[in-house]
């Protein structure tokens, strides 16, 4: 299986999101290249993290999709990262919102599943939500342990008690969130021609 991020629609929102200038032209190029080339069989998806800057441009990427050949696309919630995360998460109530309409609107054409998400938010499309299985840690720093970080901002609330699915859900994510130990400095992820950080430098401190 292939999974393709894109974040938005336009080369200015994924650029923007993404910070670098011209990467939703290659991605959207590499994605053509996969749908023309691969193999029989082969499960082809694209992966869309909803933000605050790109939820309007979610019909209008479920539609680039479809049409670069894709038929199975991911939706995922913003997981938490830091106190800044609630400057780039969208309003629940427009999140569930634009959700409920694309799956209303795309189910016949395309294959859409919904991730970090609780299932009591989109009770009309509890079959399109992926439940809370264990998460594979994809960091290969020593010392990230961000499956373990994440389930520590889990919350449940007393309506959590009577659900139906509490045993496939872990509850809503909470709206602040404390700075892992090991998050990269922002300044030290900055690339140029001139240096580019080593893998020494990117470890996380343990002072």
């Amino acid at each position: 299986a292939v999974r393709v991020g894109l974040h938005g629609a336009s080369a200015a929102t994924h650029d923007r999101l993404v910070g670098v200038d011209g990467a939703f032209e290659q991605t959207v190029a590499g994605i053509r290249h996969l749908a023309r080339h691969a193999r029989r069989g082969l499960a082809l998806s694209l992966s869309f993290t909803l933000v605050r800057d790109n939820l309007a441009e979610l019909d209008d990427t479920l539609t680039l999709a479809h049409t670069l050949g894709l038929r199975h696309v991911h939706l995922r919630a913003l997981t938490p990262i830091g106190p800044d995360t609630r400057h780039l998460a969208p309003d629940a109530e427009a999140l569930t919102r634009a959700l409920s309409g694309a799956l209303s609107r795309w189910s016949d054409r395309l294959t859409l599943r919904v991730h970090d998400l609780p299932f009591c938010l989109l009770p009309d499309h509890t079959s399109a939500i992926e439940g809370d299985t264990p998460r594979r840690a994809h960091v290969t720093q020593p010392g990230v342990d961000y499956p373990g970080y994440l389930a520590a901002q889990r919350v449940r609330t007393p309506a959590c008690n009577d659900c139906p699915h509490q045993l496939a859900c872990d509850g809503f994510y909470a709206t602040t969130s404390p700075s892992p130990p090991w998050v990269v400095p922002a300044e030290l992820l900055v690339r140029s021609d001139a240096t580019t950080p080593s893998p020494a430098a990117l470890t996380p401190s343990t002072t």
